[in-house]
């Protein structure tokens, strides 16, 4: 649901490039998940709360004037999520 609404709800708040930040966030989402299925205990809320983080990193990460080391600071989080679902199964 996050991942079909998402592009449509930030063309309509005028956030533009919408489909940049919505191709990121999907990504995102889905490391979320991958984490939330592996090792989450609730991963109800993990998921609940899934869309507002992978859509806030997303724009952080695709900001036109962000320098390559912020946009990993960001991004290290997700990453280590997805190697701890990975390499660590629950």
């Amino acid at each position: 649901m996050a991942v079909l609404l998402g592009w449509p709800l930030l063309y309509l708040f005028r956030v533009r490039p919408a489909w940049r930040i919505a191709a990121v966030a999907a990504i995102l989402l889905l490391i979320l998940w991958f984490y939330a299925l592996k090792r989450a205990g609730d991963p109800f809320m993990l998921v609940l709360l899934s869309g507002p983080i992978a859509y806030a990193g997303a724009a952080g990460m695709t900001l036109p004037n962000m320098a390559w080391r912020w946009r990993v600071v960001i991004a290290f989080p997700f990453l280590a999520l997805f190697a701890i679902a990975v390499f660590f199964p629950g």
